[in-house]
Parts: C-alpha cells; structure tokens; sequence
C-alpha cells in the first residue's frame, strides 16, 4: 500500500493489500471485495504486499480463508471461497 493510494482511499496509517480490480464473476467479487477494499488479513495473519496475499492463500487449508477487509471507515470478516 503506497502512499498515494493510502491518501487516495483515505487509509492512514493502515497496512495490507488493496484491491485494483475484480472480475464480476469471481469470487472475490462474490465475498463483496471491490476496488479499493484493503486486504488487513487472511485467515487471521496480518499481509503488508501482494506476495504476503498470494502466499497466505496458497498455503491456506480448505476451501475458503478468512480475510479481515476494510473499506472507508468500516472493517469487517468476509470468506472467500478459494476452490
């Protein structure tokens, strides 16, 4: 998370992973991610980069993770479906 997309989205002090893109038909799109929604975690570990996301839900253990997510002033738990 740069500082231009921290000021841009209003994240100020935050780490993680924010979202470019979604594809309607996936499922990160089905969990409610969107552009500009900040990956916090994935199944409970913090992720700072892009390679911390991928590796966490490669090595995740069944069929879903658990993603802490904010957007604007508001975070919440959503799981997403990785099969």
């Amino acid at each position: 998370l740069t500082r231009e997309l921290r000021d841009k989205f209003g994240y100020e002090e935050e780490q993680g992973v924010i979202v470019s893109g979604v594809d309607p038909n996936s499922t990160a799109a089905k969990a409610g991610l969107k552009p500009g929604t900040l990956i916090l975690e994935v199944d409970r570990k913090p992720v700072t980069d892009v390679d911390d996301l991928r590796t966490a839900v490669r090595d995740a253990e069944g069929e879903s993770v658990l993603l802490l997510v904010k957007s604007g002033d508001h975070a919440r738990y959503v799981v997403m479906d990785i099969t």
